[in-house]
């Protein structure tokens, strides 16, 4: 098939396929730290040791620890959107028109890497024995992905890739009408 005849125009596939594949992944991953953090709090608070794992995972036998638990790791996740989305909200009001000049490709690569990177912080964080390690590492996984846009910059990209092609196509068939027109004009004079 020649590249003259696809039917889609060229690159849009590939970014939407990158775009919902990044989507899919955040909406897993942000249910997991929600858990993960909770499960840390639980452990914290139950001195870090093989019987607070057992005893966290059946926290629903256990009310009163349960109930301690929720409100300390509400308080943790409430740093932690904090944290990752005040640095995204930031880059939001300057990202449309960075991504206009230096390309789209950019700000996806720079979005998917930190998250890479902060999921590599969560990682690390799971082999750690220390409460203020374990926070410490899951904040600056949190602050790392914030601060390369989270999913903000590839959607703020992604929309002003659509924008541009939307309005290059409402050119095109602007055009395509306007021959048609004369087209059409030209064949009731012979």
């Amino acid at each position: 098939m020649d590249k003259t005849e696809a039917w889609c125009p060229s690159g849009v596939l590939p970014a939407e396929i990158v775009f919902f594949l990044f989507k899919i992944g955040e909406a897993l991953l942000e249910p997991s730290v929600r858990l993960y953090i909770t499960e840390g709090v639980c452990r914290q608070m139950l001195a870090f040791h093989n019987e607070s794992r057992i005893k966290c995972s059946h926290l629903g036998d256990h009310p009163d620890t349960e109930d301690d638990v929720q409100s300390t790791a509400a308080d943790y996740l409430l740093y932690y959107k904090l944290i990752i989305n005040m640095p995204a909200v930031l880059l939001l009001l300057f990202c449309g028109a960075w991504s206009d000049r230096v390309g789209r490709k950019l700000p996806v690569i720079l979005s998917s890497f930190g998250t890479v990177v902060a999921v590599i912080f969560f990682m690390i964080s799971r082999v750690t024995v220390k409460w203020s390690l374990f926070m410490g590492l899951v904040f600056a996984g949190a602050a790392v992905r914030g601060a390369f846009g989270k999913s903000t910059v590839m959607t703020m990209a992604m929309h002003r890739s659509v924008l541009a092609a939307s309005r290059l196509l409402s050119i095109i068939h602007r055009i395509h009408a306007v021959r048609l027109a004369f087209a059409y004009s030209w064949s009731k004079i012979d």
